[in-house]
């Protein structure tokens, strides 16, 4: 009835849905997904099934808070401690221990229910393809640019109505004037006080460690990036909790940029709309050749908006995070003069790729792997935000 190394290496693979999942619950509804989602696990892996539910579940959350290095681990179980944290290559070997296992049991697929499939009005793909992000581009300091927005714990169809009505509404969130398919924003509120559910995020949560570390004057920037610091963890938490990304809130302002515009809960997850035909939306984004015409026509919008973006307001500052390849194209289309060079960080050893020049009015451009505990990770985010501060790329 132990947990073995085979039975750790099965969770381990499970445990990066299950926090992705878990971000987007209610409070009042995690216990039920934590069954729900664990009974899955039993029902996929034979060699799980001699554990119940509970104990399944108690397992997965003692294991990412090991990981995560939050919580003192029995004797056997020491070399997991920290090891979401900036381990990417002991968490694939255990993913690779279980989908390269031939005489197990284990069945990877998937067997989530699929969200009622939505068919999108022209109108509101136009408005999908004409909504730049989060935050006042205005008065950005810092752009984040990442692939596709989640769901935020919204459905799909709560996300649609919020990007293609509610947002539009404002005078001031507008590229030009009030014509909202040249391109428009959200910008959140700043909230001091306001107590709620904070998405799981690693993205989120690693994005305002460095935001919370770049204004912290003469403190250490190390301070910020100590796994198990229980006290700056709850300040990161409070942080986010106040809308303090992508707001109106003082100090340092920062937005987020997607570049795929059509929201589903993760990368994992069939794309719920019926007349959007996936294969050929992410060939296109990611420019393949055998994309058709249409979605090439909304990778151009794409395209243009960010170069509209850059040309217009004076960011200093875009930090493009994962999708390396392709987001180097994008780039090199909207900007074809520029150079990018590779840098490591030290002393993690990640590497970013920077703009030579800027480009726009004033905009460095970094990119980077994705902003997560098992790509960037947390030493990444230390050492990237060391760099920032030490190379002076924004004014603090």
């Amino acid at each position: 009835m132990g947990w073995t190394k085979k039975k750790n290496a099965i969770c381990f693979f499970e445990l990066k849905e299950y926090i992705k999942i878990l971000s987007t619950k209610k409070h009042g509804e995690i216990v039920n997904f934590k069954k729900e989602f664990c009974q899955k696990m039993l029902d996929k892996y034979v060699l799980l099934r001699e554990h119940s539910v509970e104990a399944v579940f108690q397992h997965m959350d003692y294991l990412y808070l090991l990981a995560m290095g939050e919580k003192e681990p029995a004797d056997i179980d020491k070399c997991y401690k920290g090891i979401l944290i900036d381990a990417k290559d002991k968490f694939q070997d255990m993913e690779e221990s279980v989908v390269e296992d031939e005489t197990s049991e284990i069945v990877i697929a998937s067997n989530y229910d699929e969200e009622e499939k939505i068919t999108l009005t022209d109108e509101e793909i136009e408005s999908l393809l004409s909504f730049v992000g989060y935050g006042d581009f205005k008065e950005t300091k810092i752009a984040f640019m990442g692939i596709e927005g989640g769901l935020g714990g919204k459905s799909a169809k709560e996300n649609i109505d919020l990007i293609c009505n509610k947002y539009k509404s404002g005078t001031v969130n507008f590229l030009e004037s009030d014509i909202w398919k040249r391109g428009y924003w959200k910008t959140g509120e700043w909230t001091p006080g306001k107590k709620g559910d904070v998405p799981n995020s690693p993205f989120l949560y690693l994005s305002s460690r460095m935001i919370l570390a770049l204004e912290s004057g003469q403190e250490e920037i190390s301070e910020w990036f100590k796994p198990g610091d229980i006290r700056k963890n709850m300040y990161v938490r409070k942080f986010l909790m106040e809308e303090g990304l992508y707001s109106n809130r003082k100090g340092i302002k920062t937005a987020l940029i997607d570049w795929r515009p059509l929201p589903r809960n993760d990368e994992k997850t069939p794309l719920p709309y019926s007349n959007v035909k996936q294969d050929d939306y992410i060939a296109a984004f990611s420019f393949k050749k055998n994309a058709s015409r249409t979605y090439k026509e909304w990778v151009e919008k794409r395209e243009g908006l960010i170069k509209e973006l850059i040309y217009k307001f004076e960011i200093p500052l875009l930090l493009s995070f994962g999708g390396l390849d392709y987001k180097q194209k994008i780039f090199k289309k909207i900007y074809p003069e520029i150079i990018f060079q590779s840098v490591i960080l030290e002393p993690s050893g990640k590497e970013i790729i920077i703009s030579k020049d800027k480009v726009g009015v004033n905009t460095t451009i970094i990119l980077a792997k994705f902003l997560s505990y098992e790509h960037f990770g947390l030493t990444g985010a230390h050492d990237l935000t060391r760099y920032i501060r030490e190379n002076k790329l924004i004014d603090l």
